[in-house]
């Protein structure tokens, strides 16, 4: 399995899942920073494996973020090659075409030397 699609599914279940929520997002698209309703003190601790858990999605989300910039350039230099090329050939038959009426022109008019 590709490991952006590991990185993409539960990130997209957890915003599906806040948008669910009752008010869903706020109209930014942003969500506000939840209130604290206890001491920090009284707040439980996550466990290990939790922790484990958390840092080894962050680092996915990470490298996928990384892997995304360094092949950003992938997705834009094809279509600039096609571009070119397209554009290059039509600007190859347009001076064909032109070369063309110009020799016909010169074949009228009795001059030597056409070039094709």
């Amino acid at each position: 399995m590709h490991r952006s699609l590991l990185i993409t599914l539960p990130l997209v279940s957890a915003f599906f899942a806040g948008c669910a929520a009752p008010g869903g997002l706020p109209p930014s698209g942003i969500e506000p920073a939840p209130q604290a309703t206890a001491p920090l003190a009284a707040a439980p601790a996550p466990d290990c494996a939790r922790l484990q858990f958390d840092m080894a999605l962050a680092t996915r989300a990470r490298d996928a973020a990384r892997d995304g910039q360094d092949h950003a350039w992938k997705a834009v230099v094809p279509v600039v090659v096609v571009m070119r090329y397209a554009q290059a050939g039509a600007e190859a038959a347009a001076a064909g075409d032109h070369l063309r009426e110009l020799a016909a022109e010169a074949g009228r008019q009795g001059c030597g030397g056409t070039t094709e």
